[in-house]
């Protein structure tokens, strides 16, 4: 098992934005990153502090991405008109310089921020303890792609709209089995109404969205005392979702077997399955703390902070082959849980990014 101590580090000493990857002379340039930390980057008064992606590709395995800050888009990561892909590897600790919501900050994307012709492709990875002023964890706009599968969103924060994820515009998002927990908006922010969506911010998005075996609980909404809120208002709430803009009778998300505490204030999943709570119902998917859990014999890769679900845990063996309100999912397991241990089946196992069933 490998720790962050036992990468080889590269540090920006906190003066200077470590990697840029730009086209020059018509090229596409191609960036692989295996097995290092990229730490400590600064980008006052810029974007992407760690990694600033303008064209091209960058490829980023088993490694940790940790205390890089920037003053605009993508403390750590950012992408436009490019395109990257994350395996096994961690966001930790990226935040943005300007985190009140006052003065017309409107920076984005703590860990990763996507803008226009931007695509990524994160598996079994954690984005966790992040913060900016919209999307704390991850940050997508205008046509972007976002592809998330067995990872963990987890204790990132806004001062404003999206403590884990942030959406708006006609993004596209394909989650699978993923855990989305413990997430808060509203920290740090000056002007209290206009936090909202702990876990989740759907702004003015009129993308495609696909959520699928994925838990979205726990997360929290925090606003100043001095705020008074109207309570038949529901911009105003959101602990784990919310949208907040009337959705085109043309929208039609892909969502199925997912747990989600509190759906109140997103319309994207009939509330009729079974593990879909609401605000004085909430579920509980019963998870332990984050924490670095256990990797199978022999597995040499970065251990991952990640949410291992407890004994009696409602999310164990709920993912099956026939969908809570009937029809069949068309959506396999994967073949392996974020730690690399095999998940139970491929189409019976447990919702979110870690299968405790098996390998506890």
């Amino acid at each position: 098992m490998r720790s962050a101590a036992s990468l080889t580090v590269i540090s920006g000493n906190n003066a200077r934005r470590l990697i840029e990857v730009q086209p020059q002379n018509g090229g596409n340039p191609h960036l692989v990153l295996s097995g290092i930390t990229v730490a400590d980057g600064f980008a006052d008064f810029a974007q992407g502090a760690a990694i600033d992606v303008r064209g091209g590709s960058v490829s980023i395995a088993n490694c940790n991405i940790q205390n890089n800050r920037a003053a605009l888009q993508g403390a750590a990561i950012y992408v436009q008109n490019g395109s990257v892909e994350i395996a096994q590897s961690s966001l930790i600790a990226n935040y943005g310089l300007n985190l009140t919501t006052g003065g017309g900050q409107t920076a984005f994307g703590g860990g990763l921020y996507l803008g226009t012709g931007a695509s990524a492709y994160i598996d079994s990875s954690s984005i966790v303890w992040n913060q900016d002023i919209n999307g704390g964890g991850i940050a997508a706009q205008s046509n972007a792609y976002l592809k998330l599968t067995n990872s963990t969103i987890g204790m990132n924060s806004a001062s404003a709209k999206g403590g884990g994820l942030f959406l708006s515009d006609s993004v596209t998002f394909d989650g699978e089995f993923n855990t989305i927990v413990g997430n808060v908006a509203g920290a740090q922010s000056e002007i209290g109404e206009s936090a909202y969506g702990g876990g989740l911010a759907l702004s003015g998005y009129t993308g495609s969205f696909t959520m699928v075996g994925t838990i979205l609980a726990g997360n929290s909404t925090f606003r100043p005392q001095f705020v008074t809120l109207p309570t038949t208002d529901p911009v105003f709430d959101g602990d784990d979702c919310i949208e907040d803009y009337v959705l085109p009778s043309s929208y039609t998300p892909s969502v199925r077997n997912n747990l989600v505490g509190e759906l109140d204030n997103c319309s994207f999943a009939s509330t009729s399955w079974p593990l879909i709570g609401q605000r004085n119902a909430r579920i509980d998917p019963k998870l332990d703390t984050l924490n670095y859990n256990s990797q199978p014999p022999g597995v040499n890769k970065y251990n991952l902070p990640s949410f291992m679900p407890l004994a009696g845990s409602p999310v164990l063996q709920a993912y099956t082959p026939f969908g809570a309100a009937g029809g069949r999912n068309t959506t396999a397991c994967p073949t392996y849980d974020q730690r690399g241990f095999f998940r139970a089946s491929t189409d019976i196992c447990d919702i979110g990014a870690i299968d405790y069933s098996t390998h506890q």
